[in-house]
């Protein structure tokens, strides 16, 4: 390839802005390849992802859990010696792509990063574009793709970060004088500077102009300097902290001033027993081995309940994955309430939580959801005037296999009867847990709706706040898809409306006609089969 314009190759961990930069280079003149997307410009030519792929299936071990599509296997095996067979066929794309070129060519695909060292002795004057970006907004852009393997194992994110990003480093530091070491963070409102970075160690010229900033919601979530999530990574996942100051230090253009890499802050919600007296909310988190999502849902707290009033209990419920145990120790180091109990379920998590709490507004939060700004403080104006008011919840966002806002309707008879439409993540008095006996630890699941429908049943109202005021991680095989495959569903709706029997009589009577005659028709039979399940085992006949 000796005389021929070498090209800029783009790569980087998936999710950390090689289609953004990719998208500014061909913006700017440089043919990055024919892989265009309708409506978006990923710029990512096909070609090279297909051989990329065909690559990667010799260098994998065979039928280990992972994700193959990105190189990575539990245990990071990788061996990139097969790789040597395809030069002829890298050789035939990469002059077929030089034929077709523009003044400057190239192209883009992450997993160019498992291929550096065959590429660089295909093509020895290559130009390099190496990203990376925060390991905890990688870790949220994969939980937003809504790929299974991903809601299913989200302590993979940090371990592909590492993988991915110590290949990046150890490249950089070998070729500094043909790569250009770049945060996405660092680049995302310092373009001109990248500019001139490319241009000068580069040697490639850009036409037209750069954007004063990057745009796009999930391409650039990034949480605040401070974030407690920045501080619960650092020493839940020190690791990937330390490859992340090294990258920053061998950078161009590094994210330097962007994150806090110094003396943590105080987190505002660790335990401290002598704030008993002022605690007007208990937040109650109860995890079976949901670590990796854990932090997530405590810097939420973190970032958005008022601290002086507000108290944060985990409950662990037997939890055995390795993963979440260091998380739980990390939680634990870092001075937060931990509750420890032998696996028996949600119900029992919550009821142990509540009992050790001290406000007098709860708010369970799944481990795998957030919170956002304001739930706790609206929730508890609404309480405070409103004493006939006992539970108050807020609209959603769905993330995950799902991406929708829901406004769940106020809970009426009949419907509730048949339907649960307000998550577990409400504020509510701990007046109505006590009314309701707390959740039933018999249930499985839907210990939220039995909760909601006795609470009904005694007279308490519901408030819903219509701002979007906590995020709802839609997964795979989530306990309530676990257990409605398994027909679990329809026992708990036996078990629910024959303990509440007598005060929803008038209405699984009711509605003979109309949309909701069918369910009203099944209710009667369940409830029916019941009883003859019951007589049948005292001994009665029916």
């Amino acid at each position: 390839m000796s005389g021929q314009t070498p090209p800029i190759i783009v790569t980087g961990m998936h999710r950390s802005g090689t289609s953004l930069v990719s998208n500014l280079l061909g913006d700017a003149g440089v043919d990055m390849g024919p892989g265009k997307r309708t409506g978006k410009k990923y710029f990512e030519d096909h070609a090279f992802v297909d051989l990329h792929r065909k690559m990667l299936d010799v260098c994998l071990p065979r039928e280990v859990p992972g994700m193959a599509d990105w190189g990575w296997t539990e245990g990071g095996s990788f061996d990139n010696t097969g790789a040597t067979r395809f030069v002829d066929q890298a050789r035939a794309l990469t002059r077929k792509r030089e034929r077709g070129r523009g003044e400057h060519w190239g192209w883009k695909d992450p997993r160019t990063t498992l291929f550096l060292e065959f590429w660089d002795e295909l093509i020895p004057d290559a130009r390099y574009l190496l990203l990376y970006r925060f390991p905890w907004e990688v870790a949220d852009s994969m939980q937003r793709l809504g790929a299974d393997v991903f809601l299913d194992n989200p302590e993979y994110a940090h371990s592909i970060w590492r993988f991915y990003n110590e290949r990046i480093l150890a490249f950089a530091n070998r070729h500094s004088d043909r790569c250009l070491l770049v945060s996405v963070n660092g680049l995302r409102h310092r373009f001109e500077e990248f500019r001139v970075l490319v241009e000068q160690k580069l040697g490639i010229t850009l036409a037209g102009s750069l954007p004063d900033r990057a745009t796009g919601r999930d391409s650039f979530f990034s949480p605040p300097e401070r974030d407690p999530l920045v501080e619960l990574v650092a020493e839940a996942s020190p690791e990937s902290i330390r490859i992340l100051r090294q990258l920053d230090h061998a950078a161009d253009l590094p994210a330097t001033g962007l994150w806090h890499d110094g003396t943590p802050r105080p987190l505002r919600l660790v335990h401290r027993p002598e704030k008993a007296g002022d605690v007007i909310t208990s937040i109650v988190i109860a995890c079976f081995n949901h670590g990796e999502f854990l932090l997530e849902a405590v810097a939420s707290a973190e970032r958005s309940v008022p601290a002086e009033t507000t108290e944060l209990i985990i409950v662990n419920d037997g939890s055995d994955q390795p993963r979440t145990l260091e998380v739980l120790a990390a939680l634990r180091r870092s001075g937060y309430r931990i509750i420890d109990q032998e696996q028996g379920g949600l119900s029992r998590a919550r009821n142990n939580g509540i009992e050790a709490a001290t406000g007098r507004y709860i708010l369970p939060l799944d481990a795998d959801n957030r919170l956002l700004s304001g739930y706790v403080q609206k929730g508890n104006h609404i309480l405070d005037r409103s004493p006939e008011i006992g539970i108050v919840y807020g609209s959603r966002r769905n993330f995950g296999m799902r991406d929708q806002v829901v406004h769940p309707p106020l809970p009426r008879f009949p419907e509730i009867c048949y339907h649960n439409r307000v998550d577990a993540c409400a504020l509510f008095r701990r007046q109505v847990w006590i009314d309701c006996a707390g959740y039933d630890e018999s249930l499985e699941t839907l210990e939220d709706w039995e909760l909601w429908l006795h609470a009904l049943v005694l007279g308490w109202r519901f408030h819903h706040l219509q701002e979007v005021l906590f995020e709802y991680r839609v997964r795979p095989n989530s306990k309530v898809r676990a257990t409605a495959k398994a027909g679990g569903s329809r026992a708990t709706i036996r078990y629910v409306h024959a303990k509440h029997a007598e005060a929803l009589k008038p209405y699984l009577a009711a509605g003979t006609e109309g949309p909701l005659a069918p369910f009203h028709r099944l209710i009667r039979r369940l409830r029916r089969e019941w009883i003859r399940r019951t007589h049948r085992s005292r001994g009665v006949r029916s």
